[in-house]
């Protein structure tokens, strides 16, 4: 093997190592812009992962937040059949709606992409 072989493997194999950091990075820049619109719309249209989903905003008795997120083309072909993804979460006293809403959308996009398995947190 040539050294530029070398040195292409080695790239390769580093942008592999890369690609869950910056798949991370992104989920967070992208959970920030999502629950600034959110808050302010209560619906929106994203592009993740090369998936199109609808994502809407519900806030029960002031301290429960509920989020859905829907596949737009699975939705379009299964109707009733098809499940979203559900999230929901209690505001603590400590932290803004905002924060709340931004870690509930961050858990919800991993979850999307298989970083993190669904569970209940306490």
């Amino acid at each position: 093997m040539t050294e530029e072989q070398l040195n292409d493997i080695e790239k390769k194999l580093l942008d592999e190592i890369d690609k869950p950091l910056k798949l991370e990075k992104e989920i967070k820049e992208l959970s920030s812009k999502i629950a600034q619109d959110l808050l302010l719309k209560q619906k929106v249209r994203i592009n993740f992962n090369d998936k199109d989903y609808y994502i809407v905003y519900k806030l029960i008795n002031n301290k429960t937040i509920y989020i859905l997120a829907a596949d737009t083309v699975k939705y379009k072909l299964l109707n009733n059949k098809y499940k979203p993804y559900v999230a929901s979460a209690e505001i603590m006293q400590n932290v803004t709606e905002y924060e709340s809403v931004r870690g509930v959308i961050e858990a919800l996009l991993k979850r999307m992409v298989d970083i993190i398995e669904p569970e209940e947190i306490e």
